[in-house]
């Protein structure tokens, strides 16, 4: 089972955080690393929406204890193929829904910046989709 982007991201910050709760890590050093910068908005709103890391300061991040078990939790899942059709299915839903406040706040003053949180949650959503087949 392929990790989505959010999950690869939290997966670096418990790598990082050598696993504990109380180290801070630089948000900004990881998603540049792995090529997710241009959706470091995005995946830093979801992770702190799943309560699995808290902001100490701007783009700094500590894991919380369900960001700790939500990784042993993937991990465990891909090591084993498992998939969580119903996990799939509540995060299909979630894309569609910041997709669906992206268009509704699309204007001309902001059209070229929106158009790349759409492309990009898009491509999300796709990634999201083709687990749950």
């Amino acid at each position: 089972m392929n990790m989505d982007a959010y999950h690869k991201m939290l997966v670096k910050i418990y790598e990082a955080a050598g696993g504990r709760e109380s180290v801070d890590v630089d948000f900004v050093e990881i998603v540049k690393r792995e090529g997710y910068f241009p959706s470091i908005e995005e995946i830093s709103n979801y992770l702190r929406s799943e309560s699995w890391v808290t902001e100490s300061r701007p783009n700094v991040f500590r894991l919380t204890h369900w960001g700790i078990a939500e990784v042993k939790r993937s991990l465990s899942n891909q090591e084993n193929g498992v998939s969580s059709f119903s996990a799939n299915k509540e995060k299909l839903a979630a894309l569609a829904a910041e997709l669906s406040k992206l268009v509704d706040g699309l204007s001309e003053r902001n059209a070229a910046d929106s158009v790349k949180k759409i492309k990009s949650v898009s491509s999300d959503i796709t990634e999201a989709a083709e687990q749950i087949k």
